[in-house]
């Protein structure tokens, strides 16, 4: 009995640490807004029960520059330095300064770091 709680557990497990991504699988339009620190990611997302919702994240909240490399990481204020952007849902590609300043071109999945929760975008 315990060894099927286990196994319960353990296939359960990646189903939760999983949630919260995958955000461009339920939400449509994506596009990019503002500039800067402000540079934002807006889309129309379902909500639980299957309406559609505008919402907008600032994707500084959830994305760090790396040297030179964009990387999921809360509050990583990756565009006080990272600038011309362009979004090719789900792709995101920068241009991101590496710790010597020379300049990078970067691409994440924002698939792995941006997630709709009810109608939202967050991270």
């Amino acid at each position: 009995m315990q060894f099927n709680s286990l196994l319960a557990v353990i296939v359960v497990l990646p189903a939760v640490l999983a949630q919260g991504t995958n955000w461009s699988q339920s939400c449509s339009g994506g596009f990019l807004t503002g500039s800067g620190p402000s540079l934002s990611l807006q889309a129309v997302c379902k909500t639980n029960s299957g309406a559609n919702h505008t919402t907008t994240l600032g994707l500084s909240s959830c994305l760090g520059n790396s040297n030179g490399n964009l990387i999921c990481q809360r509050g990583g204020a990756a565009f006080q330095s990272c600038g011309s952007c362009s979004l090719g849902v789900p792709n995101l590609t920068c241009n991101c300064p590496t710790t010597s300043g020379a300049g990078h071109t970067t691409t994440i999945n924002t698939n792995n770091c941006i997630g709709n929760q009810n109608g939202n975008l967050f991270c």
